[in-house]
């Protein structure tokens, strides 16, 4: 992962934030005294996002129909997409223990099997001492359980981990809760990365278009809208 990733993500969850306390400090306050969470709306816009879609080949384009970032994978191989949307903040670690949840908005333009389904990753800060890989401590990915779900194609769905999210009520929720983990996984781990992807296993041929992302803790929602 490079610093420029990094960096870019990390202002992008910063700058939403702060823009939206500036105006409302007041709401804020008020939000925690009765321990609410608050909500933010924020968009990263294609393009000006190299660094969320980063190593994704190749590279996605605005859905004509849908709107949201549309991937098409074009030669049989490994190609797949790789969003990043949350970076680590030095100044303001989040823990694993700390992180409730986190999701996708989207649609698979061609559901086959369950190699055709997102799923999410977490990545976890390297310490130096018993990381998983040289740029990461703890890697979990999060799958969806197909044995007990019917997907179709065209349709819009939200995938998910931990908390659901509050915000759609218009499309069908899916927990992912398959998962597999590289590393300790220890809940005083400072989550470093979330991102969503695809199985570079798809065929050519295969798209999915992927609306809006986001994650939640004790002290925000964050929502973001992929745009052109």
């Amino acid at each position: 992962m490079s610093l420029s990733l990094r960096q870019e993500v990390q202002y992008l969850s910063k700058h939403s934030a702060d823009r939206f306390s500036n105006k409302n400090s007041n709401n804020i306050q008020a939000l925690l005294k009765y321990n609410q969470v608050l909500p933010v709306s924020t968009k990263i816009v294609l393009s000006e996002a190299a660094a969320v879609y980063a190593d994704t080949l190749p590279v996605p384009v605005i859905g004509a129909s849908r709107g949201g970032w549309k991937y098409t994978k074009d030669v049989t191989g490994s190609n797949k997409f790789n969003y990043y949307f949350f970076s680590n903040q030095v100044a303001n670690p989040m823990l694993l223990s700390e992180l409730e949840g986190f999701w996708m908005c989207g649609t698979i333009d061609t559901f086959v099997d369950a190699t055709s389904v997102p799923f999410l990753v977490l990545y976890t800060l390297p310490t130096g001492s018993g990381d998983a890989a040289a740029w990461y401590k703890s890697r979990i990915a999060y799958s969806i359980d197909l044995s007990k779900h019917h997907l179709y194609s065209g349709e819009k769905i939200v995938l998910y981990w931990g908390k659901k999210p509050e915000f759609d009520h218009k499309h069908r929720h899916f927990e992912l809760t398959q998962t597999v983990t590289t590393g300790t996984a220890a809940a005083g781990e400072t989550v470093n990365l979330l991102s969503a992807h695809c199985d570079s296993a798809v065929p050519a041929g295969y798209s999915t278009t992927i609306q809006g992302l986001g994650w939640t803790n004790k002290h925000v929602k964050m929502n973001i809208h992929l745009k052109n």
